[in-house]
């Protein structure tokens, strides 16, 4: 395979920009397809999953690889909902260049913004498609042009012009080729086509002289270094058409092959060595040891779970041997193919650049490097969004407990957002995910997959309790009930330790007076009370615990007794050490459209949020995770659903002191509500 002949694009944008249906475009373009597929109808080759067609949105990265003119073009569809943001993340490591989709209707907004800047992290270079232009709501083309140069890239130049906007579209006018323009659009296509020669004309000293003598570049001035320009992100192109009718698409495909990158054009991408902790610089080259990267994992309900790739360099052939060196595993190479949607079409091999799949790894998950022979690698993985979502689940039907864990452990490999643990005192099981949509999908596909009905409830925060001061005190077991009695005597003493510590237990007993085979007896026994909580039964945190007295009996004293005693000594001197609830704070970063930043912040003041900084639409704050789901919810009503937060545990800090004894009252009626259901 020549890598000059291969294109990897990744699509981005937000949701409902168009991407899947510019796809479709693109694919029946190329003759991959022989009609083009719809959203509304559920009949697209990206958006095959059973909730996808549902919800007629995409919820997970989907890949299609179409051979043309030559070329191998490779379209890796991504999800434009923040819900689902880590597929697109994921979905980056494939692509040697991005196509982001922005809708016409709604311009350059701040989920624009945030795509853009995930792309040039990812050190892609950009290539836009404004879309939409034949929407009735469409804004001006040259607007979003302004708006596109201010807030995204300087370097944006037009690559083509629309003629007419809204219900007098038309079609597209390409700026590269000349062709008939309409009278009236004869001065606008004039200017664009001059801002795009200038573009390149900076791209060289040289370039720019010859313009200025000549007033204009050459086509094969303009063909060699507009290639040399958009791999470099020295140029931004932007198209535009519409998707839904296919115009300005024939004009974009003839540009993405002619301009876009391929695999050689991208920089080495970095590996670390876990033996070393050094970094290894990868690139697409047939002839080096194969390496790759797994971007998407596939649970499919007749092949079982599928493995999609990037191959970073060598090459890979069925029933080749790979190391997996996160997981310590070999893997053996079963078929490999390529995929049109769910479409599998059969290869005999993959080198350096391309993209390919294989079924039934056994122990390969997303974001895993695969390398031949016994190297231990790991190409750099994207950050992991925090899942700020949560819901307690339960199996309707009783004793399906275990079906449930391996249904969410299967779905776990497919969404490594997605998490799932045990909540402590209900024994039901917290689903944590990135928003409201991730964990409502996952409970459909839990029904529809796995023929599991589950019931979803609140979940509890996790408040913390520790203590602000000194105590000590006794905890004394004896019981006599004929026979061998029980006896275990210890004396305790609690104090608080720095926040984020933990728990420490010291031994301070001197004299032999608790036998050193009942200490640790005594140390279980204070954790079992520190894991049960008893301002509020939460986990009691951050206390130094220490055991300096005690005696005991020859015949009746046991570690059951001591653990008894610990018991007892706790639950004496802990409200004696002026107990205190901790919350969970959250640093967050909120995205919203400019005209929401004034919404956002009074909305913040209510939260009990610390506003930290804000640069233009986005928002840094530290926030009590109690509050985050009202304010995820009103974020998405004040912002009509463009506004995004991403949170990260940031630490604990005290409950104020009207919230607490709310808190611990609440508790203390869902104790006695549950002992009164027993």
């Amino acid at each position: 395979m020549d890598l000059s002949k291969i294109r990897n694009l990744v699509l981005l944008g937000a949701g409902a920009a168009g991407k899947t249906t510019l796809i479709e475009s693109l694919l029946f373009a190329m003759g991959a397809t022989t009609a083009k597929g719809s959203v509304e109808q559920g009949n697209t080759v990206t958006d095959f999953d059973e909730e996808e067609i549902r919800r007629q949105q995409s919820i997970s990265t989907a890949w299609a690889s179409a051979a043309y003119q030559g070329f191998e073009v490779n379209l890796i569809d991504t999800p434009g909902y923040s819900d689902f943001q880590i597929d697109m993340r994921y979905g980056l490591l494939a692509g040697d260049a991005v196509l982001q989709v922005i809708d016409a209707t709604r311009g350059v907004d701040a989920t624009s913004r945030k795509l853009y800047a995930l792309a040039r992290e990812r050190g892609l270079p950009v290539i836009i498609f404004v879309n939409k232009l034949e929407s009735e709501k469409a804004n001006d083309y040259e607007e979003i042009l302004k708006a596109i140069k201010e807030n995204l890239s300087v370097h944006a130049a037009p690559f083509a012009y629309p003629d007419g906007i809204g219900l007098s579209y038309k079609g597209v006018i390409d700026l590269i080729k000349p062709q008939e323009v309409p009278a009236e659009l004869k001065e606008r296509v004039a200017k664009a086509h001059t801002a795009l020669v200038e573009s390149v004309a900076e791209l060289d000293e040289a370039l720019m002289n010859k313009y200025f003598e000549d007033g204009t570049l050459s086509a094969e001035d303009m063909a060699v270094n507009l290639r040399k320009g958009v791999a470099s992100s020295s140029i931004i192109p932007v198209f535009c058409g519409s998707a839904k009718d296919g115009g300005g698409v024939t004009e974009l495909l003839g540009s993405l092959l002619a301009y876009s990158p391929a695999p050689l054009d991208r920089g080495g991408l970095l590996a670390k060595d876990l033996d070393s902790d050094s970094r290894i610089e990868f690139v697409a080259d047939h002839g080096k040891p194969f390496a790759a990267i797994v971007f998407k994992t596939i649970a499919d309900p007749f092949v079982g779970k599928i493995s999609i790739f990037r191959v970073i360099s060598g090459e890979l052939k069925q029933d080749d041997q790979v190391r997996n060196s996160q997981r310590n595993a070999t893997e053996r190479v079963g078929r490999l193919f390529k995929m049109l949607g769910k479409k599998q079409n059969p290869a005999e091999r993959m080198v350096a650049g391309q993209i390919g799949a294989v079924a039934k790894l056994k122990e390969t998950l997303t974001g895993d490097t695969l390398v031949a022979g016994s190297r231990n690698l790991a190409f750099e993985l994207p950050p992991m969004p925090m899942p700020i979502f949560s819901i307690a689940i339960a199996p309707k039907a009783k004793g399906e407990e275990t079906k449930l864990a391996e249904a969410l452990r299967r779905i776990e490999e497919e969404d490594p957002s997605l998490s799932h643990s045990a909540e402590a005192a209900t024994h039901r099981t917290v689903l944590q995910g990135v928003g409201q949509n991730h964990l409502d999908v996952t409970i459909e596909r839990l029904r529809s997959r796995f023929h599991l009905d589950v019931a979803a409830f609140e979940p509890k925060i996790p408040y913390r309790e520790t203590v602000t001061t000194h105590a000590e005190g006794q905890g004394r077991h004896k019981k006599q009930t004929g026979g061998r009695g029980q006896f275990g005597d210890c004396w305790l003493k609690i104090d608080p330790l720095p926040r984020g510590t933990g728990f420490k237990f010291v031994d301070e007993i001197k004299g032999g007076v608790i036998p050193n085979q009942y200490i640790p007896a005594v140390e279980k026994g204070v954790r079992e009370i520190l894991e049960e909580g008893i301002l509020a039964g939460y986990l009691i945190v951050d206390v130094q615990v220490t055991v300096f007295f005690g005696s005991y009996h020859t015949v009746d004293s046991s570690e059951m007794a001591f653990k008894i005693a610990a018991h007892l000594a706790m639950k004496k001197i802990f409200p004696e050490a002026k107990p205190l609830l901790l919350e969970p704070i959250l640093s967050v970063i909120i995205t919203v459209p400019d005209e929401s930043v004034g919404d956002t912040m009074s909305d913040l003041n209510t939260r009990r949020a610390q506003v930290e900084g804000m640069d233009g639409g986005t928002v840094r704050c530290k926030m009590p995770m109690a509050e985050l789901a009202g304010f995820l919810q009103s974020l998405k009503s004040y912002t009509k659903g463009q506004g995004t937060a991403e949170a990260a545990f940031s630490h604990y800090q005290e409950v104020p002191g009207n919230l607490q004894q709310k808190i611990i009252e609440e508790a203390r009626k869902e104790r006695e509500a549950e002992l009164a259901a027993k």
